[in-house]
């Protein structure tokens, strides 16, 4: 190869860190005609964003009434009607034991089903 055929090798571009106090009180352009709320000066957002969203969600759920909630229709066996997640198939069903007690622990609503195959039977942990 020439060496004008040869690819120019860039260097990345490093952009400046934005301050995380000026980007939460960063505000649109006013428009014409805006009311006098528009106006008031925008609410401190606690410094935490994670601990912030999750205080807002633990309000929400605490006002709404219980009426509102959806309430989970539960199947003969105590466990929700929908979808769930199969988080393994063990041929030893001691593993699947191991795991499925792992699970409820933690405070997972676990189960598991024998599953017929070829090679003979697994046990799912769902």
């Amino acid at each position: 190869l020439a060496d004008n055929d040869k690819p120019h090798e860039t260097e990345p571009a490093l952009l400046p860190e934005q301050d995380s106090a000026l980007a939460v009180e960063t505000r649109a352009p006013e428009e014409a005609g805006a009311s006098a709320l528009d106006n008031e000066p925008v609410a401190a957002i606690a410094a935490d964003p994670v601990e912030f969203a999750l205080n807002s969600v633990a309000e929400i759920t605490e006002s709404a009434p219980d009426s509102t909630r959806p309430g989970s229709v539960l199947d003969e066996n105590g466990l929700p009607q929908g979808w769930s997640v199969r988080l393994g198939s063990f041929s030893n069903a001691d593993n699947a034991i191991a795991l499925l007690e792992r699970l409820q622990v933690a405070g997972y609503r676990a189960y598991s089903r024998i599953i017929p195959a070829e090679q003979g039977d697994l046990t799912g942990v769902f």
